[in-house]
């Protein structure tokens, strides 16, 4: 009993499908390099996140502080007697509170800068996982001309790559 095996080869000069493997080769490249914009993204927001919630941990912190004052003042305005001590102590409270506040004002603003840093880095990450997928599919699309032959899966892995490039582009354009 013998077994006859049929092999079938690519023609040598198979330009078309020549040009269909380089256009999967781009295809792939572009994929790589959107994964790792993805990958980076991701990485920022995660960042970016903890960043946010420790400058806000630090703004109760001193927002805690600050009110501690403020009850300390009227407190003592409350129960001390009228001394050159009690003065000196709430001229310092106050003026602690005040310096207080100016760091407040600060670590608020950083705080919601990271925030909105954040939110751009998730709004790339989006922009870049639409276009790996995009992508991945044109990749599969244009290689499935090897087993079928037909031109419209290339065709149509081409359009869809084209998409994926153009909205992985886009991804790197978002600023602020």
């Amino acid at each position: 009993m013998s077994i006859e095996v049929e092999a079938h080869h690519l023609e040598s000069n198979d330009s078309l499908g020549k040009i269909i493997g380089t256009q999967t080769a781009i295809l792939a490249v572009l994929l790589s390099i959107f994964t790792i914009f993805s990958h980076q993204a991701h990485t920022e927001t995660i960042v970016l996140g903890n960043e946010a919630s420790n400058q806000w941990a630090h703004y109760q912190a001193k927002r805690i502080r600050d009110y501690q004052l403020e009850m300390n003042i009227k407190l003592l305005q409350l129960t001390a007697p009228n001394t050159q001590e009690t003065t000196n102590t709430l001229a310092e409270y106050s003026e602690q509170s005040v310096v207080y506040k100016k760091e407040l004002a600060q670590i608020k603003t950083e705080a919601d800068q990271k925030v909105q840093e954040g939110g751009l880095a998730h709004r790339k990450a989006g922009y870049f996982d639409l276009a790996e997928g995009f992508l991945e599919i044109a990749m599969i699309l244009s290689s499935l001309y090897f087993l079928s032959r037909k031109k419209f899966f290339p065709m149509l892995g081409l359009l869809l790559g084209i998409a994926g490039t153009v909205i992985g582009v886009l991804g790197l354009l978002l600023h602020h």
